[in-house]
């Protein structure tokens, strides 16, 4: 027999010995996932099918074709028992390239260079009982950790979802809330071994990067949709960014709030770019809280709603800012949030003939820093400016000293200058008070305030002063009071003799109002107080 011959037959038996190989790696792999789904349908309340698994061992890749996990009707293991029945899981496609077949077969090493999955949807169902039992046991350990007994190395390069849909529903399968996805794509994972136990793996997320888009959450209880554009994230750098994020009720603002029983606050929101410095994955990936340097959102537009037609929930206890904090400060952790180039509309559906009252707020930028300190709490200061009315500068700066364990804090600001018609949009609604004329020169104010009271002083300083004091219609001259009032008022502050005269901010909170109601009313109270007839005001010393 020749050296060719020799040589063919050699190169047959091997490719002989290799499809055998190669029939008996697939083979061996699938008996492998085989027995991990029976044991997986034995053991859980679940059952794991799929259609189809292609292996490539030459391309070094799996593909599974219409993945489901579906839960029993009867639950073999009888510990999920918490306020969800258990989620019905369909995936389209599941392929991972990369996939080094020999080294989980000899070496227990799971080695993936990209997972794709195509086409998820998980549906929850809310269930009618909460209390249907004791809950599942929470094994004791450490959060970071996870065991995989059979693993001795874990090594993940990408991992990619398009068309990701969660769908939450109730008892009478209504939807409670959505969320859809188009693309996310997360990179960096590592699972490093602990050498204390076997198969115990720590996620190291050090190197994580993270790209979604096109996200939508639909809030059905709350009529409202959450709706972001890209969003990025480097664990390295501790930086996220997302574009294009927008909070707007279903309906429209009007429509929205004429459903409620009482006036309730409207909110549309727009952020055409969010950056968030500082991001703490790794806490919150282990549940340990939101820690932050900085969030800035920059040209951000909201539009606020009320229907005042609608009476107040006097029920209602809103929080102030310093409560809120309290409430959060385990879970949330700043140093500073800042808004640019914000714009803000207030509008009100009045009581009177349902007229619109419209504030409108241009070229707000805001700042809000909160200093840890270890003996004392934190302190948590506000500083704002802006241009209301669109002629008239506003700056306001708010201080609260410890709001970890008190609900005092300062206020100051100031105004430029405009005419005193500025002001009748809004405080023609509220006080009744009408400026016919007048020049404002400055406004400056400060005060203290807790809870349920604030004082201090306001002084404006202005020239050509006339007001008219409406009956209680806002359409009649109160003839007799308007006369007293420009009586009694300066036309001038200061006077012709250098005296300045200044009101008193005094004012108590109504309890079934909000902290903004607060601080304006306020500051109301001392421009009412400098121009009414019966007014609290004094000589500046």
């Amino acid at each position: 027999m020749g050296k060719t011959s020799k040589l063919a037959i050699g190169v047959v038996l091997l490719g002989i010995v290799t499809a055998l190989g190669i029939v008996w790696a697939k083979n061996r792999i699938r008996n492998l996932i085989q027995a991990e789904i029976i044991h997986f349908n034995d053991t859980k309340p679940y059952t794991f099918t799929f259609d189809d698994l292609d292996f490539s061992l030459f391309k070094s890749s799996a593909k599974f074709q219409n993945l489901t996990i579906t839960p029993d009707s009867v639950s073999t293991a009888g510990d999920i028992l918490d306020s969800f029945e258990h989620p019905h899981i369909f995936v389209q496609s599941l392929q991972m390239e990369g996939l080094d077949v020999w080294a989980i077969l000899i070496r227990k090493h799971l080695i993936l260079e990209d997972i794709a999955i195509d086409g998820i949807e998980i549906m929850y169902q809310k269930n009618a009982d909460t209390n249907t039992g004791p809950s599942r046991p929470i094994e004791k350990g450490t959060p970071k950790t996870i065991l995989l007994d059979k693993l001795k190395e874990i090594k993940l390069g990408r991992f990619s979802v398009d068309d990701f849909s969660f769908t939450l529903t109730g008892v009478n399968k209504d939807t409670l809330a959505s969320y859809m996805l188009k693309e996310f794509e997360v990179d960096g994972i590592r699972l490093q071994r602990q050498s204390h136990v076997p198969g115990l793996f720590s996620i190291n997320t050090d190197d994580l990067s993270l790209r979604l888009s096109n996200q939508r959450l639909g809030l059905a209880q709350k009529e409202y949709d959450l709706q972001l554009g890209n969003v990025q994230f480097n664990a390295k750098m501790g930086l996220l960014k997302m574009n294009d994020v927008s909070y707007v009720p279903m309906l429209s603002k009007e429509d929205l709030g004429s459903k409620y029983r009482y006036n309730t606050t409207i909110m549309e929101s727009r952020i055409p770019k969010v950056s968030i410095y500082g991001l703490a994955i790794e806490k919150l990936f282990f549940n340990k809280g939101v820690h932050l340097d900085s969030v800035i959102l920059e040209n951000p537009e909201f539009i606020v709603y009320k229907d005042m037609s609608k009476p107040w929930n006097k029920n209602k206890r809103p929080k102030l800012l310093s409560e809120l904090l309290r409430d959060i400060e385990d879970r949330f952790h700043f140093k500073s949030i800042i808004l640019k180039q914000a714009s803000l509309d207030y509008t009100e559906k009045t009581e009177n003939q349902g007229k619109l009252l419209n504030v409108p707020m241009r070229n707000l930028d805001l700042t809000m820093s909160k200093i840890e300190q270890t003996k004392n709490g934190s302190t948590l200061d506000i500083s704002m400016g802006c241009t209301v009315f669109e002629n008239l500068s506003l700056a306001l700066a708010l201080s609260f000293p410890n709001p970890n364990s008190s609900d005092d804090f300062y206020f100051k600001g100031s105004t430029g200058s405009t005419t005193f018609q500025s002001f009748n949009p809004v405080l023609l609604p509220t006080s009744g008070i009408k400026f016919e004329k007048g020049d404002l020169m400055e406004m400056t104010f400060k005060g203290h305030a807790n809870s349920s009271r604030a004082e201090g002083d306001l002084t404006m300083l202005y020239n050509n002063l006339q007001a008219t004091v409406l009956k209680k219609n806002q359409t009649e001259k109160n003839k007799t009071i308007s006369f007293l009032a420009n009586q009694a008022v300066r036309s001038s502050n200061p006077s012709r003799s250098g005296k300045t005269m200044v009101g008193a901010i005094d004012f108590d909170r109504v309890e079934y109002k909000g902290f903004g109601n607060f601080l304006f009313k306020s500051i109301e109270s001392g421009i009412i107080n400098s121009v009414y007839p019966f007014g609290n005001r004094k000589r500046k010393k």
